[in-house]
């Protein structure tokens, strides 16, 4: 059981430090981060990077 926990983990960290990269991102009321949500919002818009990153979600799964 102890194998299958550590397997788990380090399949599922990716997952959790993006997640939890996000929650600071949209928590983050500095001007540096209204900044960044900008461009990133902005660089999701843009047809390649929604792709690219739509990829990088599949093959996570």
């Amino acid at each position: 059981m102890r194998r299958y926990e550590i397997g788990h983990r380090v399949a599922t960290w990716p997952l959790y430090a993006a997640t939890n990269a996000i929650v600071g991102l949209y928590t983050d009321e500095r001007t540096t981060g209204r900044i960044a949500r900008h461009m990133g919002l902005g660089a999701a818009r843009v047809t390649p990077a929604r792709r690219m990153i739509s990829r990088l979600l599949m093959q996570a799964a």
